[in-house]
């Protein structure tokens, strides 16, 4: 066959075609246009999610802080404004 050098055959390169003689790995055709263009497409989508979710986990940890603010306000108010009354199970001179 074509790919037989010397009796033996030549290792399969990147797409299964034989490697080219000092080629033994292989590596994706250089001849291939839309290969650095998906690959820039793919960092660039990367980088526009991670944005977006930093943007949403800010978003959530100022809601909690601003939740977070108003319980403890509530809680200190009912702490510190007691309201002195007697229970209505308290029986004097029992």
């Amino acid at each position: 066959s074509g790919g037989e050098v010397g009796g033996l055959e030549r290792a399969k390169g990147y797409w299964g075609v034989p490697a080219p003689r000092g080629d033994i790995g292989g590596s994706p055709p250089q001849s291939h246009p839309r290969l650095p263009q998906a690959l820039g497409s793919r960092g660039h989508v990367c980088a526009e999610v991670e944005s977006q979710t930093r943007r949403r986990v800010q978003a959530m940890q100022g809601g909690q802080a601003q939740g977070k603010e108003r319980v403890l306000r509530q809680l200190l108010r009912l702490v510190c404004a007691p309201h002195p009354q007697l229970h209505p199970n308290y029986r004097q001179g029992a």
